[in-house]
């Protein structure tokens, strides 16, 4: 007996192990497979480059353009894509790493645009997890390891989802790799921002199906955590579409289930509430941004897309890739890239007309039903140009074919299933195969038939466009197309023969091809090409202090570089910038407020140079923002100047020149004249008899002011500057009469001044700026800015938290 229950104890104890093992495979298996897929995106950046675009940043972009040695060369970037990184999203990281080190909030942005918001563009994530990374290591190190951890994310997520339909693993994995080898996602990867927002959806949704399955589940508590996440990783658009479709899945699937919705609705509302400190300041931004529809119809003209363009889902770069220079479609490849690939769209075809596992029915209904909308709502056709008229937040002013997000999830999904059915042998291979087959010969015979006729193409700036890429392009991407898909249907016909090995030989083809267009796309630049700092910046951050730099014609500075560099320049690039700010540029350049508005960028290009008006407004606007140096190309100073006076410096390349004619960036003045009307303000600002360094306009009365002194003489009146942060500005003024302080930087709510640590009323100054009355004497004087939206928003989102917490303690005591 003791021998017998010896060995029972053994084998319990082998049972444990083998238990054991499977649960620690259960949870190392995926996470190796998230890494595997990583290093496979990412290869280059274990041998020390960086996923940036540093290569186009200095072949292409001014000053680097003619001061390094690499751009003098015969060489050019390989990959002049993406530019939105060194633009914006990089130069936003370190400031945020920047002023945190400092021990301010990155609540403001001083450098570019005369002050705009950062912290409530969302663009910055300030509150996001991966902000502690570039606390912790280097600018260039933290960016590369945010890029790479977005696949991770991803893939973590997308494989508890599928896992949860039922998924075999290698099904699941197949479901993974086909969204991130997809179009949608390696064109975004080095953005950051888009495919974090989108890892959030799987889990979402497996958070869901864990609701059906148990209804007093507590991973519901996991759904505001989502929400709040990617209300904190930035692209609005891109959370909007999330919360849309994780909402109609909710709503399906209860109904079928006849299980309450409410619970889910309520997680729903309280991610909302959770993410009220970075909702409400945004929402406030975008109040007051140019944002608009108006602003942003050239958006639908240029991205919703002509039925040709639908061939790009079957065959990869169809019409080149302007990575390797040759993309000859006038459309933007980064926002309408859409290829998933023929083995793809092969398992997807599996599913048409059969019957799948009662569990997943639902689910490829729903997901059919997905790829179909976004595909009528990115085609250029009536109804969508309808929908995209009205004027509807976000989706009114969003570009369409980000909805390819969703079209490229629903097939990934799709995918899957079918690859799952392949491998359990429950369909038919012989009919989606002919089908696949029939695509290819069809997009063959269209692209003949246009090269033969020489079919015009409205959105191409090639001639004979398509005879140019069936011979430089097309041919051969559809070449390569077919023979990936003829290895993985020989694939499938050994399937019966050697199992799981043709099984990984598909998906190994399909890999290849995946990762074969991913490195032709994504741009790598070693650490040296990382923005780097040149003598001509050092010498613009020697010289201009406080006062704002532009740089004139071919010496024009790439807009928010300032932000990294920590210069001041007037010119921005952000969607959500002040409207007031872009109307003040436009008047300059058109003589209108709502003309010259762009809907991304405030610069001062796209003047006529040749008209004398023109050129007095734009010397106009250049006093009004205090730009008290100009940077000039030396070939070129003779013929840009604008107002210049003394050269600063200037070596064999660049000149810097001193503006003769700049109002202070702050300044006291006696007079002002109240003007309530914009146009007529605007005017009187632009008008050849107005000095705004005599008098400033404003648009209300100021409160006790006596109108006696009005004119008074405050030429004598001295300005130092004690501290000027971010969020913060301290002066010390002595002033022979009463005045008005006048600081070129925008006029916004949440800014607060005290004089003498008395609070003081801001007047909009200019039209634009910022102006305070202040009395005779010596004073000091600060400004800081403390948003309500900020304070309310961290009110609403700490007792979000508290309030999860409570419910979450009332779950487990039942």
């Amino acid at each position: 007996m003791h021998g017998r229950k010896s060995g029972d104890n053994w084998c319990n104890k082998r049972h444990t192990i083998m238990i054991s093992k499977k649960s620690v495979f259960r949870i190392i298996f995926p996470i190796a497979i998230s890494l595997g897929i990583t290093v496979l995106l990412f290869w280059k950046s274990f041998i020390g480059m960086i996923p940036f675009p540093g290569n186009y940043l200095i072949a292409w972009y001014e000053p680097w353009k003619s001061e390094t040695s690499y751009a003098r060369s015969l060489g050019i970037a390989h990959k002049p894509v993406l530019d939105d990184v060194f633009r914006q999203l990089y130069p936003y990281k370190i400031l945020i790493k920047e002023s945190i080190q400092n021990g301010s909030l990155p609540l403001w942005n001083p450098y570019n645009g005369s002050g705009m918001p950062l912290l409530a563009t969302m663009h910055a994530g300030f509150f996001t997890p991966t902000t502690l990374l570039f606390l912790l290591f280097t600018g260039h190190a933290a960016w590369t390891m945010y890029i790479m951890l977005q696949p991770i994310l991803f893939s973590l997520g997308c494989w508890w989802y599928t896992r949860k339909l039922g998924f075999s693993r290698i099904a699941s994995v197949f479901s993974i790799v086909t969204f991130l080898l997809s179009g949608f996602a390696v064109v975004r990867y080095e953005f950051g921002e888009y495919l974090y927002v989108a890892s959030c959806l799987p889990y979402i949704l497996a958070i869901i199906e864990q609701y059906r399955e148990n209804t007093s589940t507590k991973l519901l508590f996991l759904i505001p955590c989502m929400v709040f996440f990617m209300m904190i990783s930035g692209q609005p658009q891109m959370v909007l579409y999330v919360l849309l479709i994780s909402g109609c899945y909710a709503l399906s699937l209860c109904r079928m289930e006849r299980i309450s919705i409410f619970p889910l609705g309520a997680s729903f509302l309280l991610g909302m509430g959770l993410s009220a400190v970075q909702l409400l300041p945004t929402l406030e931004l975008y109040r007051n941004s140019n944002m608009t529809h108006s602003a942003s119809q050239f958006i639908f003209d240029r991205f919703l897309l002509p039925i040709d363009h639908f061939i790009t889902l079957f065959i990869p770069n169809f019409f080149g890739n302007p990575a390797t220079y040759n993309f000859w479609e006038r459309k933007d490849y980064v926002e309408t890239a859409l290829y998933m690939g023929m083995i793809p769209i092969f398992f997807v075809t599996v599913l048409i007309g059969k019957n799948v596992l009662d569990k997943r029915r639902y689910v490829r209904l729903f997901y059919e039903i997905v790829i179909c909308l976004t595909f009528l709502l990115t085609l250029n056709w009536p109804l969508s140009r309808w929908i995209y008229s009205l004027p509807i937040p976000i989706i009114g002013t969003g570009i369409p074919s980000r909805f390819f997000f969703l079209t490229a999830f629903s097939i990934a999904i799709l995918a899957g299933m079918g690859f799952d059915n392949f491998l359990k042998g429950k369909v038919p291979l012989r009919k989606p195969a002919l089908m696949c087959i029939g695509i290819i010969s069809i997009i063959v015979i269209f692209t003949l038939f246009s090269a033969s006729t020489h079919v015009s193409c409205l959105d191409s700036v090639t001639h004979n466009c398509w005879l140019v890429a069936l011979r430089d392009t097309t041919a051969r991407n559809i070449i390569l197309e077919c023979v990936v898909f003829g290895i993985a249907l020989f694939g499938v016909w050994l399937y019966k023969k050697i199992g799981i090995f043709a099984a990984l030989m598909i998906m190994s083809i399909y890999c290849f091809s995946g990762l074969y267009n991913a490195n032709k796309f994504l741009p790598f630049s070693s650490e040296s090409r990382i923005l780097p700092s040149v003598e001509v910046i050092d010498r613009i951050k020697q010289l201009t202090v406080y006062d704002r730099i532009v740089g004139v014609g071919d010496a024009e500075i790439p807009t928010n570089i300032a932000s990294y560099f920590r210069f001041f320049d007037p010119q921005y690039y952000e969607p959500l910038y002040l409207k007031r700010y872009g109307e003040l540029f436009s008047w300059a350049k058109t003589g209108d407020t709502s003309k010259g508005l762009t809907r991304s960028d405030v610069t001062f290009s796209g003047w006529d140079e040749g008209n004398p008006i023109m050129q007095k407004r734009i010397a106009r606007l250049m006093q009004l923002v205090s730009v008290g140096n100009v940077l000039y190309k030396k070939e070129e100073y003779h013929k840009k100047q604008i107002n210049s006076g003394q050269i600063l410096w200037e070596d064999d390349t660049w000149i810097i020149a001193k503006n003769t004619s700049m109002l202070p960036h702050i300044s006291v003045l006696a007079d002002s004249e109240v003007i309530a009307d914009d146009d007529l303000l605007l005017e009187r600002l632009f008008d050849d008899s107005f000095d705004p360094t005599k008098t400033v306009l404003i648009e209300e009365p100021i409160k006790g002011k006596n109108e006696t002194n009005a004119k008074i003489n405050t030429d004598n009146a001295v300005v130092g500057i004690i501290s000027y942060k971010e969020n913060f500005l301290s002066l010390r003024v002595a002033s022979p009469s009463d005045g008005l302080l006048v600081i070129t930087d925008n006029y916004y709510p949440g800014w607060r001044a005290f004089v003498d640590d008395k609070e003081v009323k801001i007047y909009r100054a200019n039209y634009a700026f910022r102006a305070i009355s202040v009395p005779e004497g010596e004073h000091t004087i600060i400004f800081t800015y403390q948003p309500n939206s900020i304070t309310l928003g961290s009110l609403l989102s700490v007792c979000t938290a508290i309030l999860i917490g409570i419910f979450f303690i009332l779950r487990l005591k039942k």
